[in-house]
């Protein structure tokens, strides 16, 4: 599949599931390393402050999925508002679209 046959709706809605699913990813991956460390100190702090602090998993997950799906959103409308008004494809346009989602 060509990039360059794709829709503008077609590319934002690939890099909104991209960015989705790789946030998600890293929101288990940050939520797996922060629950360890909280673990190791329940003897000190006691259970109750310990489970108190644990992360809530699914909200890391979710934030993380969040925030990753909407700036590839953002980076690919940017990059496609570029190209419809520039009207041709070229390396400045994705500096635009990096400029909408930073």
């Amino acid at each position: 599949m060509a990039a360059s046959s794709d829709s503008c709706v077609e590319r934002v809605c690939a890099a909104l599931g991209v960015g989705t699913v790789l946030g998600g990813t890293v929101g288990a991956m940050v939520s797996a390393f922060k629950t360890p460390s909280v673990l190791e100190r329940a003897d000190r702090i006691g259970v109750a402050a310990a489970r108190a602090s644990m992360p809530r998993v699914s909200r890391l997950v979710s934030s993380n999925a969040v925030l990753f799906g909407a700036v590839g959103m953002a980076y690919a409308g940017g990059k496609c508002l570029a190209e419809g008004i520039v009207g041709e494809k070229h390396p400045i346009n994705s500096g635009i679209g990096g400029g909408g989602a930073g």
